[in-house]
């Protein structure tokens, strides 16, 4: 959780208001929450907030994190709250996590390579829909409610892909 939160923040596909609204559920759902949790709770930017998530976050190689992410800017993409670029460019950064299958790595050094080479409207257009195809395997499969179950929902989406 602490991984999607830090790159989440970083790559503005998670917000400041998720991450306080995630640490207040927990120190309300607790008799005694863990400090950091009412440090989280407390912060008064976003900076603050990724030193508190990265001081906690170990860097994992469970491809999890990065499934999340992909369905975070799956949402974003579809909803034209991110441009096709910066989605690229996310994609691109997963990627360069080394946690997902070579598959699924290959698909998104592709489509960050094409769209360096794109220059017409219809071209663009055509290449958002390719990677919300492709993305969609990851749609509204993860949200903060179903942490528990993300290990599970990961797995599933894992049989979809060759090795």
């Amino acid at each position: 959780m602490f991984e999607v939160f830090y790159l989440g923040l970083k790559w503005k596909l998670v917000t400041k208001t998720e991450i306080v609204k995630w640490a207040d559920d927990i120190i309300l759902a607790e008799a005694e929450p863990d400090y950091f949790f009412i440090e989280l709770a407390m912060s008064k930017n976003i900076n603050e907030v990724i030193a508190l998530i990265g001081n906690r976050m170990n860097k994992s190689t469970d491809p999890i994190a990065g499934r999340v992410l992909l369905s975070l800017t799956f949402n974003q993409l579809n909803n034209t709250t991110i441009s096709l670029q910066r989605a690229c460019d996310i994609l691109d950064g997963i990627a360069l996590l080394n946690t997902l299958t070579n598959w699924e790595r290959g698909h998104f050094f592709q489509f960050y390579d094409e769209i360096q080479e794109l220059f017409r409207p219809d071209d663009i257009e055509n290449l958002r829909l390719e990677i919300l195809t492709f993305l969609s395997v990851y749609k509204d499969k993860f949200n903060f409610d179903n942490y528990e179950e993300w290990g599970i929902i990961s797995n599933q989406i894992a049989t979809f892909f060759p090795n």
